[in-house]
């Protein structure tokens, strides 16, 4: 309830573009028609949000190619972690957080096994990788719940009458509260795996392990992630995650300073010198855990944005590489996207999928390594981004030449010419 119908989709968006193969809408004869007028009902502003990302992923999109996500956070079996607070209706009828979350502890706080027990050095090392990964998307949610739960007692908006009142009327804008959709600094390439997955999976999926929480280099999975890297694979952990057998094996320095790495076969291992690569004061990363992941993300995606916070996807299809950027915020989002030419489809044409236009050659800039793109996405909207051979079919098969993008030119040059012009 009071998600908005460009919020939803979003959503849909963001999970069909990872993999998601059904959508099921709880309560979607609600959301999806208006009441009956005259005996009969009519598509909503949310059922026309549905119509369109219907015909988007039957259309245009129906080839999403590969989601690109090539590192793995493996978590003990039994992490118990959720990384949220419980909600409860008040006995005056009001959503309203639990005693746990508001709990003046800090490892009360942190909602493991749903408070049944108390967070961990290892649960709160987790819970700041994920911070680091999905962090809230600015707005007022942020200003007034979400990103002070964690450190102090929870304020929510939901409490608050007067708010509430004025979101009735539409004095204020409610698409500036919603949650959910984070937004990221590299992209939707993170997956979970429990340490019990099997050793075949691991090489045969990822490139890139993450050692987090309570996982530990015991033995079955130290014989398991030797065997990932002699394939060729990175494994990136703490102090806290090794036992003393991995240490002396590999040739840990304790008094060494800075991440140090170890070769095993054809991969690495790479080791933080702080438990689970946190700060000295516990509330983030060092710097060199994620100039680490920085470094690897570069490598294994090759794909990075350069502007406001917002929310990256990326595909691999046959012919090109899809670049989705999801604006969250109610601020248009300007910046660019830049695009390795190593281990990519050739780029030949960049193309916005949704509209089938081709970007103009002036708002691209192209060198020996990479193609940079400079663009703008509305407050609220979804941009999907071609870059390949331009093959991507026009949305209800109109002529590209006849949709606008973003102020864009079509009569411009092409990006073609640029190409054959050579870097800039």
């Amino acid at each position: 309830a009071g998600v908005t119908p460009d919020h939803m989709f979003r959503v849909w968006m963001t999970a069909y573009l990872m993999g998601c193969n059904t959508l099921l809408h709880e309560a979607s004869q609600l959301f999806f028609y208006t009441q009956p007028v005259d005996g009969k009902r009519f598509l909503s502003d949310y059922g026309h949000k549905a119509a369109q990302f219907y015909a988007i992923t039957r259309g245009v999109l129906e080839d999403r190619g590969e989601p690109l996500a090539p590192f793995a956070i493996m978590l003990e079996e039994a992490h118990g972690y959720r990384g949220d607070l419980r909600r409860v209706i008040d006995s005056d009828g009001r959503l309203s957080c639990t005693d746990v979350s508001q709990d003046e502890k800090a490892s009360r706080r942190l909602l493991i096994w749903s408070g049944a027990v108390e967070a961990t050095d290892d649960d709160w090392g987790l819970h700041r990788l994920v911070e680091a990964i999905w962090p809230e998307a600015e707005g007022q949610f942020r200003k007034t719940a979400a990103a002070y739960w964690r450190d102090g007692r929870m304020n929510s908006p939901v409490a608050d009458g007067e708010l509430l009142a004025e979101m009735r009327v539409s004095a204020r804008d409610p698409r500036d509260y919603s949650r959910f959709l984070g937004t990221n600094g590299w992209s939707e390439c993170f997956d979970f795996v429990a340490e019990t997955i099997p050793e075949e999976a691991l090489g045969k999926y990822y490139k890139t392990i993450i050692l987090a929480g309570g996982t530990r280099t015991v033995s079955g999975n130290w014989s398991k992630l030797k065997a990932f890297m002699q394939g060729g694979g990175q494994v990136v952990a703490s102090v806290a995650n090794l036992v003393p057998e991995t240490m002396r094996e590999v040739g840990f320095d304790a008094q060494g300073q800075g991440v140090q790495s170890f070769a095993v076969g054809r991969g690495c291992l790479h080791v933080l010198p702080t438990p689970h690569g946190l700060r000295a004061d516990g509330a983030g990363l060092s710097d060199e855990y994620l100039a680490l992941l920085r470094r690897l993300h570069d490598q294994q995606v090759g794909v990075s944005y350069d502007g406001p916070p917002c929310q990256m996807l990326v595909n691999q299809r046959r012919n090109d590489t899809l670049v989705t950027l999801v604006n969250p915020t109610q601020t248009d989002w300007h910046g660019t996207i830049k695009v390795a030419r190593c281990n990519k489809a050739p780029i030949a044409k960049l193309v916005d999928v949704l509209s089938g236009a081709e970007f103009p050659g002036k708002f691209v800039t192209v060198d020996k390594e990479s193609v940079a793109l400079r663009l703008r996405v509305p407050a609220g909207e979804v941009a999907v981004i071609a870059f390949g051979d331009g093959k991507a079919r026009a949305a209800d098969g109109q002529d590209p030449s006849n949709s606008s993008l973003s102020g864009a030119s079509q009569t411009a040059g092409k990006l073609a010419e640029v190409l054959k012009a050579g870097p800039s």
